[in-house]
């Protein structure tokens, strides 16, 4: 089962619900969140995806979360500061 997940932050910041893990098309169908280090936004990106790139920038510079989400707050593309989080926002097969 995959997770939606967002990414709030304290300034006001909400992302769109991003799919990350697997359905029941299996481990390889799956996906893994996404931050881009230059323009800091957040996506996914499958799995079997050889060459990752941001979805707004078309950057390849970006960092992977692989299988577990990270507890630590991660940086806000809207306010530049270290407090956003990620949050559970539903389920998907």
């Amino acid at each position: 089962m995959g997770t939606f997940v967002a990414i709030a932050c304290p300034c006001g910041y909400e992302s769109d619900g991003l799919m990350v893990g697997c359905g029941f098309a299996g481990p390889d169908k799956g996906y893994v969140l996404i931050q881009c280090q230059v323009c800091q936004r957040f996506g996914s990106s499958g799995v079997a995806t050889n060459e990752r790139r941001c979805s707004h920038c078309r950057s390849r510079r970006v960092r992977v979360f692989d299988e577990e989400v990270p507890e630590e707050s991660l940086t806000c593309p809207a306010c530049g500061q270290p407090a956003a989080v990620i949050r559970d926002a539903g389920l998907w097969d």
